[in-house]
């Protein structure tokens, strides 16, 4: 009878693999002047006379302590406003104590705002690809750059078996706003889907792009004048992109949530899209509202949860 009992027990758990497979999570974060929170002499020369109101290895815990918070902890996570290569480093051995063995800061046109991302042990990069290079064919006064921050993409090899791209924005800001630049960050962002387009049509199933768009759904003044909704513009295109935010932001929540501006500025800017075949894995998606990130950043983080057949 005992010998039953645990032939049923290893039937089960073997059922259990089957149906849930592996679970990956996945995060967005804008950490807030991440740059500054290090040693002004590694900081670019214009910011060291910042650093006195930043710099403070209490605002590197803060940050350290919601990446680890249980409800976010994620496998995979995505940096804006993130620091340099030597920084993230000292971040993830010191104040992480090694939680990420994939640990890159990505090229792009700022020398103080860059894209990064980690991703935990048995998550293997298989491929990197960096797009600051990109040109703006639209016309507008000043760089030629289409994108001032990133984009880069990672395709990972999961734990389980899985082929997963995960990529990771900072569109154009909001910051003297007008008409000429929502039509500038409606070409980042219609350039962002067609790349994670060209994924699918090679045949990568599991496709994810996550980050600060600058932009919430629906149109603001601006955008108005444009005729564009530009965050929007991800859902467009020929291979159906899912947005797994849009959900959070029509319930009321900011992921901008900039407590120390006036209400008006609160908006939901950090979204994720996801391909069809990767939608239909979602398990949870979660905004994290507790205490301390809203100290850590003017940013909330944004994590997804997915459930992937497993493979081996």
């Amino acid at each position: 009878m005992k010998i039953l009992q645990q032939i049923l027990i290893v039937i089960l758990s073997l059922l259990t693999v089957n149906v849930y497979g592996e679970q990956v999570k996945v995060a967005t974060y804008n950490v807030e002047h991440f740059m500054k929170m290090f040693d002004q002499q590694r900081m670019p020369e214009r910011s060291r006379e910042m650093t006195e109101f930043y710099r403070d290895e209490e605002d590197q815990y803060e940050v350290a302590r919601v990446i680890s918070l249980p409800e976010m902890d994620p496998d995979i996570i995505c940096i804006q406003e993130c620091c340099d290569q030597e920084m993230l480093e000292l971040f993830n051995n010191e104040m992480l104590k090694g939680k990420y063995s994939f640990v890159k800061v990505f090229n792009g046109n700022s020398d103080s705002q860059m894209l990064a991302m980690m991703a935990k042990k048995g998550f293997e990069p298989v491929k990197i690809d960096e797009y600051y290079q990109m040109k703006d064919a639209g016309y507008r006064d000043g760089t030629s750059d289409l994108f001032g921050r990133g984009p880069a993409f990672v395709k990972f090899e999961t734990p389980g078996g899985n082929m997963l791209w995960v990529g990771t924005t900072h569109a154009k800001s909001k910051y003297n706003d007008s008409a000429n630049i929502v039509k500038w960050r409606a070409r980042q962002v219609d350039t962002l889907r067609e790349i994670c387009e060209k994924y699918i049509e090679q045949g990568d199933i599991y496709v994810c792009l996550q980050g600060d768009f600058n932009d919430s759904f629906g149109k603001d003044k601006n955008e108005e004048k444009a005729g564009i909704d530009a965050v929007a513009r991800a859902l467009e295109g020929k291979h159906l992109l899912k947005c797994a935010t849009k959900k959070l932001q029509d319930s009321g929540k900011n992921s901008y949530h900039c407590k120390i501006k006036p209400p008006t500025y609160r908006s939901f800017l950090d979204h994720v899209f996801m391909s069809e075949k990767l939608s239909d894995r979602l398990e949870t998606i979660r905004l994290i509202e507790d205490p301390i990130a809203e100290v850590a950043s003017d940013h909330l983080p944004v994590v997804m949860t997915y459930n992937l057949p497993d493979q081996k």
